[in-house]
């Protein structure tokens, strides 16, 4: 997302990017930007020395489960625990 302006402007002579410069795009991609975060610190968590297959499924199903309580919480139009 910090880089959002400097490649519109970049893109700025290809159609496709039109719809990425309204708020319903630049919305996408900082939802897109938050989900890949989210899934690069689960794989941070799930690396190094002395990882087993028990705390990386724990890893996975509490990832699974946080992306479900935000859904319900999407649905729901609860906000307040999003930043």
């Amino acid at each position: 997302m910090q880089l959002f302006h400097i490649l519109s402007d970049f893109l700025s002579d290809k159609p496709k990017i039109k719809y990425l410069l309204t708020i319903d795009g630049k919305a996408f991609v900082s939802y897109l930007a938050d989900i890949f975060e989210k899934l690069n610190i689960l794989n941070k968590q799930l690396q190094g020395p002395n990882k087993t297959l028990v705390d990386a499924k724990t890893k996975i199903f509490d990832f699974i489960t946080n992306m479900e309580l935000n859904q319900k919480h999407i649905n729901n139009k609860n906000f307040e625990l999003f930043h």
